[in-house]
């Protein structure tokens, strides 16, 4: 990837999330965000943005993460997605990584740590 930045899609609709999420991960250097409050926002700005990565909450009005997910896949887009949710319960990680998650992020999270969480589920895609 040379000296480009990685480019992750974050969709929540929660503000304050997307606002922390966005500055942590873009303040490593390593990233570029671009932070949608709708799964369908963010589906229609893919082949705009092209993300490497995409950050989805599960729970959200209109469009679940998992629907976007689907629609997505859908769509054809193959691009490895990490859930963001508070529902870690083991048989609830399962259903998202059945579901088609490459990976699944606790709510809340703790915002020092989350760049190298990324970094780190990612490297093991």
């Amino acid at each position: 990837m040379g000296d480009s930045l990685r480019k992750i899609m974050h969709i929540d609709d929660e503000d304050d999330i997307r606002e922390i999420t966005n500055i942590i991960l873009s303040s490593t250097g390593e990233f570029e965000v671009r932070s949608f409050d709708r799964g369908q926002k963010g589906i229609e700005a893919i082949s705009e943005f092209r993300p490497d990565l995409i950050i989805c909450d599960v729970m959200m009005p209109e469009k679940t993460g998992p629907e976007t997910l689907e629609e997505l896949r859908k769509d054809g887009v193959q691009i490895p997605l990490f859930f963001m949710t508070a529902k870690v319960q083991d048989y609830q990680v399962e259903e998202l990584m059945a579901f088609g998650a490459q990976g699944v992020i606790k709510k809340p999270y703790d915002p020092m740590a989350l760049p190298d969480q990324v970094k780190d589920m990612w490297k093991n895609l």
